[in-house]
């Protein structure tokens, strides 16, 4: 498991391109967006017809391309053919009518790059597959429990993960691609947890009745956990096997107790334990079938609770550690001697857990080496400089070549750490080192498991210290025998294994009840939208990333009433949860701001977010603007912006956020409100100069058609 923190601020940045993957639509679309972009100055007729063409070419791409559209696209494209970009549209329709002609039959993109989604990045980037917009919004709406339901769905670890996952759902939200500061998802899980823990456990969906079935799961760390909690939710009775003295494998004695305090994991252990799930502690399986003999079905996942270690002189003396068992060692408060003078050899998060580490239970110097040049190291640069403000020295390009029981350790110097071909070969220069005096050594260069209790009678395959299983059903070639987690692929993250025990449990239950395993049981089942998030336009703008701070947490189990922990007050988080832009309903297609342009508006302004993919982020601007046409309503695909008629008044609402309003005119006939003030001024401004100074008549469209239809009788 890799043991990492993360503060997540990357953002993947975006230039008006096509998507990653290729498809001649795509490209024609991004392309001719840019030139429509650039045409804002055109004489207004010219501009029109671009926005029409746009819009028409959007809308074959996304898949709501009719019969005849083609046609006129031609028609409009051969108008506009002295605009580069109109010119290679037309040049793409003539070599690749194939292409196009798919996308209207068929509805999508042979190679889905153009097909649009309501499932959003954040969620696509979350191994388990967390349903983020709607548990936010339940947060923003006051609904942590309900949150909470939604989360433990696909993670029933919310507090946990809410303090050590690394946040790839940050790296993918379309906020931080266009502000730089993503949504601070990760800490709401955990406030969301802190809140329902207060009054009462988890709300999981209802238990199913006993099926009868008994699984066994050998190990009790992240994968074990998750997988036993929707065993039992499932209705099999659960046992998890545990050789150490308490469940919580990597998370419970590989983790630092600065980042995950044991009284929080409890806190969670406590909740699969309510589900009925029985842990076995101090319990050594010495072989997998014994468990097979007496279960329905076997889960393994132990982990990999394993240090790598260098092969080089001196590597065996008695003060050089392996990183893992370091932290499990102060994890278990064991006496443990450490420096004056420790050093670290790695450039991961497992190395700077354990310089941090080191720093904390008082060593007076801690010192990192690596083979990694400083922008080569996977830790994050503000963890880096978290690293030094504590007093440890990082010390980069330098490879260890010998440890003498004296007490000191030399290194050579590395010029290079990959080939030109970008392959792993360190090129050291031996007449270049360096010597240091030192009390301890630990090794944080990586992580393997103990495979010991399967043999080759379990007809289990082992590659590479690997458990080999079926890539969807991680089923291994023993039936009835499944593995996940570490165990299975090596050390990845927390999240990672929570998503392997849910997909391990949901193929267990197909193999219990004699079922095919489908694996769209696994991800992005939870599809339901809830009622979204009312923000001001305002602060939905302009509100900035909150930032979490050391506060007290109350505990609901165990002997510890209170722990200190990173995160935003309850209040922050309701606050932080305003910023999400809802991209599970705003699928970014820019249908909307091409069609308020093709009525001479332009009122509502999108910007690149992620490749292939347009956001709202200036809530402001239309309000000024808007005339309430409901253009852009008709033509979002996904029900993203809501026109709403009440007490006179017409409000454009996008995603939550009302972004205009203006005054309904009643007819004049029949009193219906059927129109705004400025729609009706708007096309006043059209009329020709002829009909501009005739009285003005406030008619809805069925009086108007009635009266001209009484207009036809009478002539007759």
């Amino acid at each position: 498991m890799k043991i990492a923190k993360y503060h997540t601020n990357t953002v993947v940045g975006y230039t008006p391109t096509a998507s990653p993957a290729s498809c001649e639509v795509d490209t024609v679309r991004w392309k001719l967006y840019e030139s429509w972009k650039e045409a804002e100055n055109e004489p207004n007729e010219r501009y029109l017809q671009l926005s029409h063409l746009l819009r028409l070419v959007v809308t074959v791409a996304i898949g709501r391309g009719e019969n005849g559209h083609l046609h006129e696209i031609r028609t409009l494209a051969d108008l506009l053919a002295d605009i580069p970009n109109v010119k290679g549209l037309i040049e793409s329709l003539e070599h690749h009518e194939e292409t196009w002609g798919y996308h209207i039959e068929k509805g999508s993109c042979p190679t889905k790059t153009c097909d649009i989604s309501s499932v959003p990045p954040c969620r696509t980037a979350c191994p388990a597959g967390i349903n983020i917009p709607n548990f936010l919004a339940e947060i923003g709406n006051g609904n942590d429990t309900e949150a909470i339901r939604i989360i433990v769905r696909d993670n029933p670890l919310p507090l946990v993960c809410g303090l050590v996952c690394p946040a790839p759902c940050e790296d993918a939200c379309v906020r931080g691609a266009c502000d730089e500061k993503p949504v601070f998802i990760r800490e709401m899980k955990a406030v969301a947890a802190e809140q329902t823990l207060i009054t009462g456990p988890y709300p999981h969906r209802d238990m199913q009745p006993s099926s009868g079935k008994h699984v066994a799961i050998l190990g009790s760390g992240p994968s074990a956990l998750s997988a036993a909690g929707y065993l039992a939710v499932m209705g099999h009775q659960v046992s998890c096997f545990e050789k150490e003295s308490e469940p919580g494998g990597m998370l419970r004695f590989g983790i630092p107790g600065y980042r995950l305090p044991i009284e929080v994991l409890r806190q969670e252990v406590d909740q699969i334990r309510n589900l009925g799930v029985e842990f076995r502690v101090n319990t050594n399986i010495e072989h997998v079938d014994e468990l097979k003999r007496d279960h329905d079905a076997v889960f393994i996942a132990v982990g990999t609770p394993v240090s790598r270690v260098l092969t080089l002189p001196g590597v065996d003396n008695d003060f050089v550690h392996g990183a893992i068992e370091f932290l499990r060692a102060v994890r278990q408060d064991k006496k443990l001697k450490a420096g004056p003078r420790v050093i670290v050899i790695g450039a991961g998060e497992v190395a700077l857990d354990a310089a941090i580490t080191a720093k904390k239970i008082g060593v007076e110097q801690v010192d990192m080496f690596c083979l990694e040049r400083r922008e080569e190291m996977h830790i994050k640069p503000e963890e880096l400089e978290e690293m030094e403000e504590l007093g440890v020295t990082i010390n980069n390009s330098w490879s260890p070549f010998r440890i003498e029981k004296e007490g000191r350790i030399v290194f050579q110097h590395c010029k290079n750490l990959y080939d030109e071909h970008h392959h792993f070969n360190p090129d050291l220069d031996p007449e270049k080192t360096c010597e240091r005096e030192i009390d301890q050594v630990v090794m944080a260069i990586g992580q393997t498991t103990n495979l010991s209790f399967v043999s080759d009678k379990n007809n289990i395959k082992v590659e590479r210290n690997l458990l080999a299983v079926h890539p969807e059903s991680l089923e291994t070639d023993s039936p009835g025998i499944f593995a996940g987690g570490d165990a299975q692929h090596g050390p990845r993250l927390v999240v990672d294994a929570v998503a392997d025990g849910k997909r391990a449990a949901h193929a267990i239950d197909a193999y219990l009840h004699d079922k095919d395993f489908d694996p769209e049981w696994v991800r992005f089942r939870n599809h339901d939208t809830i009622e979204r998030v009312s923000v001001p336009a305002g602060e939905r703008t302009d509100s900035t990333r909150v930032e979490p701070h050391d506060r007290e947490v109350k505990l609901r189990y165990g002997d510890t009433p209170v722990v200190k922990l990173e995160m935003p007050t309850h209040l922050e988080a309701v606050k932080e949860t305003h910023r999400c832009l809802r991209c599970d309903l705003c699928v970014g297609c820019g249908l909307c701001e091409i069609a308020c342009a093709e009525v001479g508006i332009r009122a509502l302004k999108m910007e690149h977010s992620l490749p292939g993919r347009l956001a709202y982020t200036d809530f402001r601007h239309p309000a000024e603007l808007c005339i309430g046409c409901g253009a852009c309503v008709q033509v979002c695909p996904h029900d993203s912006i809501r026109l709403i008629d009440e007490a006179g008044v017409r409000r454009i609402e996008i995603t939550g956020t009302v972004v205009s309003e203006n005054r309904l005119v009643k007819c004049t006939r029949c009193g219906t409100e059927y129109a705004t003030e400025a729609f009706i001024f708007h096309f006043e401004k059209k009329l020709p100069e002829s009909l501009k100074d005739a009285p003005a008549r406030q008619i809805c469209p069925d009086c108007a058609r009635k009266g001209f239809a009484e207009i036809l009788n009478a002539e007759v």
